[in-house]
C-alpha cells in the first residue's frame, strides 16, 4: 500500500494546455483613453505572423496583417502598431478601436465561425491635429 502512494505522489503533474489559436490585444491605447487627431494603435499578436503586404492575393496559413476598425473605418497593418488619423471624423455613435487578424487577401481569420479580434472604446474627441509622422508605420496600401 506505501508503494503505491509513492507512486501516484511522484507521479508528473498534467501537461499545460497549449492554446495555440491565434489571437490579437491591443496594448495601446489604453480603454477608454482620450483619442483626438490621430493615434498609434499597438497590439500583441500570438500564434500568427505578421507579414508586409504581398504581391499576390495567395494565402498562407498562419500569416497576414491586421485591420484596425475605428470610427473612420479600417486601417490594414502589418507592423505590431499602426497609425490611425482621425482628423476628419467629426462625430460618432461607435467611439472604438477593433483590431481583426485578416489573411493576406483581407479575409478575416476565423476560428468556429468567429473573427479573431479585440476591441477596447475609447472617449473620441473631434478635433485635434496629426503631428505624428506616417512613414514606416505599416500601414495601409
Amino acid at each position: 500500500m506505501m508503494l503505491l502512494l509513492v507512486l501516484l505522489a511522484c507521479a508528473p503533474p498534467p501537461l499545460p494546455v497549449v492554446d495555440e489559436a491565434p489571437s490579437i490585444h491591443i496594448t495601446w491605447p489604453l480603454p477608454e483613453a482620450d483619442v483626438t487627431g490621430c493615434e498609434t494603435v499597438a497590439v500583441t499578436v500570438e500564434n500568427f505572423d505578421l507579414v508586409e503586404f504581398p504581391s499576390t492575393d495567395e494565402n498562407a496559413e498562419g500569416e497576414g496583417h491586421y485591420h484596425i476598425l475605428s470610427p473612420r473605418g479600417y486601417d490594414p497593418c502589418y507592423k505590431p502598431y499602426c497609425f490611425v488619423d482621425l482628423t476628419d471624423v467629426v462625430s460618432t455613435t461607435e467611439p472604438y478601436f477593433t483590431a481583426v487578424l485578416t489573411y493576406t487577401d483581407h479575409t478575416e481569420v476565423l476560428i468556429d465561425g468567429a473573427r479573431i479580434e479585440h476591441q477596447i472604446p475609447i472617449n473620441f474627441i473631434p478635433g485635434g491635429d496629426c503631428a505624428t509622422a506616417v512613414e514606416d508605420t505599416g500601414g495601409g496600401y
